[in-house]
């Protein structure tokens, strides 16, 4: 893995994979090719494109790859995928990211420059595909994306929402796919990236309220698929 970076809305993985195997996690995975074609298994899939693809949250699936490739693991709250398929995207946003890493890769722009492209490109191209969504949960999602640094009790989301608890939870669950507590768990862990640098899985664990490291990394690996200690080692953490 030549480059991983980190941050609340997207998560950025630039080079060749090939240690890959059959995995799943909470982010949107967005796949760009970027010389070649490569394949993308799921449980009952194989596909072999050039084309960027996007996975879906929570679905199984590894890549092969003997060239490099790009992932973007996009934040499954910002953009919810209510299909539950890999499917080929198209888009102009799209092909200008993978021209700007292409271009990084043969240093011609730094990583500096090639973050703010995507964050750039990467608004527009959500906000030009995502679904449509029940208005009372798009409210609650801007509402929690405003508080990331604290947990957000339930009845205080339902509340600011004007639904009662039980209908809230019925319609967060039909609308997202997901529970309440798992977007609570993503910014629990998105917002405790910082501390790694300087502190240890279980210190950082403590600090945000899990039980401990063993609790910590299960939670981190099923939002990103790969384990804290992994991002330790080869990545640093930004600010989108």
């Amino acid at each position: 893995m030549n480059k991983i970076l980190l941050g609340n809305k997207w998560s950025l993985f630039l080079g060749e994979f090939d240690d890959n195997i059959f995995h799943k996690h909470y982010a949107v995975q967005l796949t760009i090719p970027l010389f070649n074609s490569i394949t993308i298994y799921s449980s009952d899939t194989e596909l072999s494109l050039i084309e960027a693809t996007i996975i879906p949250s929570n679905i199984q699936h590894k890549i092969k790859s003997g060239h490099p490739l790009l992932i973007i693991l996009i934040n499954p709250f910002e953009f919810i995928i209510k299909e539950k398929s890999i499917s080929i995207i198209e888009h102009p946003g799209i092909e200008e990211i993978r021209k700007l890493s292409q271009f990084y890769l043969n240093n011609e722009v730094n990583i500096e420059e090639l973050e703010s492209a995507i964050s750039s490109e990467l608004k527009v191209f959500i906000s030009e595909t995502k679904p449509k969504i029940d208005e009372r949960i798009t409210k609650a999602l801007n509402y929690l994306s405003s508080n990331t640094d604290r947990v957000v009790s339930l009845s205080e989301t339902s509340h600011h929402c004007y639904l009662s608890e039980s209908r809230f939870i019925h319609l967060f669950k039909s609308e997202v796919g997901t529970t309440y507590r798992r977007i609570q768990l993503w910014y629990k862990i998105t917002q405790s990236l910082n501390e790694l640098k300087d502190k240890t899985i279980t210190q950082t664990a403590y600090a945000f309220g899990f039980t401990d490291g063993a609790h910590y990394s299960k939670t981190f690996k099923e939002n990103f698929g790969f384990s804290p200690k992994k991002f330790i080692i080869n990545s640093q953490f930004i600010q989108v």
